[in-house]
């Protein structure tokens, strides 16, 4: 018998570990499984280890090619493109997917606050508060046109801020520089319900048809999914965050501290938020836990605003680099680093790589000035900034050029289960087939109802029944006051175009009008012959 073993089996997996190789043979056969990680992270290259007892093992080197796409392609027009995330670990971009420069969190359950995009429970999670836009690309590369789409997934809220950014995700379309906006998979959660992690997470399943596509073989098509942040339903916040600290000045160091904001709207113990320090030397805690019970209440906290506390540890180390981790129940809200980054070893940070603040202290910084601190207007962590602050440190105070405004703290938003499915028209009304068969209207014949007005102009323009003959759009004509008038019913996001003419063949068009969701009515001078029609489309 002889063993195999990968020393990556992330990259590559053996079918089948333990292979026996008959009497009188010498090979035995096996297949490496490449794994579908869903990132351009180029080729890569694996060892194979074979053993067997008594006899000298052997490796070997293999190199799996990349081959996750850059976009989606349809081969086939009958079968759908389906993206599931499965396996997608949420540290770096998707291969298929621009996403606007977002940080990239790793796998997550929904407990971490961490901004950023991440995989949540393999799913595309966001949770930013600002705008962020994903956007992929899809192929026709079969030799049929797709003359239309279905459009679904699954929109998930996994994390809530209650009273936060009421944020929302709104899908699009792009094609031939043309930008066409999806209403029906717009999702906004509820801000309203627990805090924090949800489980199990709320789940919406939205659906819609994308008609008159008409993508030919070779055409391609975007589509667009921003997250678009909403304002506060509540101006307090619930966020606590390191805010200002001190470690290193010329001489022996004096008045080394860290400062934390809690805001107004949080309603747990303060015991629950726990300040770690690490080395990041050898990535492990180092010195005493601190929670922020232990902590000195700012002289000026005032109810209603965000609250500081801060204190005075002695032994913070200087650096290249050294960082500090904020636990809040149980959950790192931050693992920040100061000259330079690395990876926790062990404790409640363990795994995760710190983010740097950008500044640091120094052996010529004087004693009691120049405090590494968060500067800008917000009231979560993201929105600050860090600098060196110029004077005094203000450990209990907010900093100088620090406010506390109105940003909103926003909600954790997921996407998974993407189907997309191209569509026949076999009567070419602009209709899918399986959008008519849902509707009850013929697939096979535009006018199923034959009263001379096909099902797309009367199911969405009109608004009228396409399945009876005597449910048609009627324009009245009357004399009244010495005018011809002209009088229909309208809808709204409807536009109606008049055009009047008094032999059939040259038309002239009247201002156009959009719709209000009652009668309309147009008044003409009168002529010894008049004809009028109107064109209905859709508001864009």
């Amino acid at each position: 018998q002889v063993s195999l073993e990968s020393n990556d089996p992330s990259e590559g997996t053996i079918t089948q570990k333990i292979l026996t190789i008959p009497a009188n043979s010498t090979q035995a056969t096996t297949t490496l499984q490449p794994r579908n990680d869903k990132i351009s992270d180029g080729d890569q290259t694996i060892e194979i280890t074979a053993s067997a007892a008594g006899f000298v093992g052997s490796v070997a080197s293999v190199k799996i090619r990349n081959t996750d796409p850059s976009f989606y392609s349809f081969s086939d027009p009958s079968t759908p493109i389906i993206e599931d995330f499965e396996g997608f670990e949420g540290n770096q971009s998707l291969a298929a997917w621009s996403d606007g420069g977002l940080t990239w969190v790793g796998f997550d359950d929904g407990s971490s606050g961490l901004i950023g995009a991440r995989s949540y429970q393999d799913a595309l999670g966001i949770l930013t508060p600002s705008e962020a836009v994903f956007q992929t690309s899809f192929r026709n590369s079969s030799e049929q046109s797709i003359p239309a789409l279905k459009i679904e997934f699954e929109a998930q809220h996994w994390r809530r801020f209650t009273n936060g950014s009421e944020d929302r995700l709104q899908m699009s379309l792009l094609k031939d520089g043309k930008q066409i906006a999806i209403p029906e998979l717009d999702f906004q959660p509820s801000t309203v319900g627990q805090n924090g992690q949800l489980s199990p997470f709320v789940t919406q399943l939205k659906s819609a048809y994308f008609r008159n596509l008409n993508l030919n073989s070779g055409d391609e098509f975007a589509l667009q999914i921003k997250v678009i942040p909403g304002a506060p339903s509540d101006s307090a916040s619930s966020d606590i965050f390191i805010n200002e600290f001190h470690y290193d000045n010329s001489g022996s160091d004096v008045g080394e501290f860290i400062e934390v904001v809690v805001g107004p709207a949080f309603v747990g113990a303060l015991s629950s938020a726990v300040v770690h320090l690490y080395n990041g030397n050898n990535g492990r805690s180092y010195g005493s836990s601190f929670a922020l019970d232990e902590f000195t209440p700012g002289s000026s906290n005032t109810p209603g605003l965000p609250a500081l506390y801060f204190k005075e540890i002695s032994g913070i180390q200087n650096g290249s680099p050294d960082g500090i981790a904020l636990e809040i129940d149980g959950v790192v809200r931050e693992f920040l680093s100061y000259e330079g980054t690395f990876t926790a070893n062990d404790g409640i940070a363990a795994g995760m790589t710190s983010r740097t603040v950008g500044v640091a202290q120094g052996p010529n910084t004087p004693a009691g000035q120049q405090s590494i601190s968060r500067i800008g207007s917000g009231r979560v962590a993201e929105d600050f900034e860090w600098a060196i602050q110029p004077g005094s440190h203000t450990p209990g105070e907010i900093n100088m050029g620090q406010s506390f405004g109105a940003s909103p703290e926003p909600q954790g938003l997921g996407i998974d289960n993407l189907v997309i499915t191209p569509l026949k028209d076999q009567d070419g009304d602009q209709i899918p087939d399986q959008e008519e068969l849902k509707n009850g209207t013929n697939p096979a014949l535009a006018d199923s109802d034959q009263d001379g007005q096909d099902d797309y102009f009367e199911t969405f323009l009109t608004g009228t029944n396409p399945l009876s003959g005597s449910s048609r759009f009627r324009p009245n004509l009357s004399f009244e006051q010495g005018m011809v008038q002209v009088t229909f019913p309208s809808l709204s996001g409807r536009f109606y175009e008049i055009e009047t003419s008094d032999d059939l063949e040259n038309w002239t068009s009247e201002p156009g009008l959009t719709g209000t969701g009652k009668g309309m009515t147009l008044s003409f001078p009168p002529h010894d012959s008049q004809f009028f029609r109107i064109s209905i489309s859709l508001l864009e």
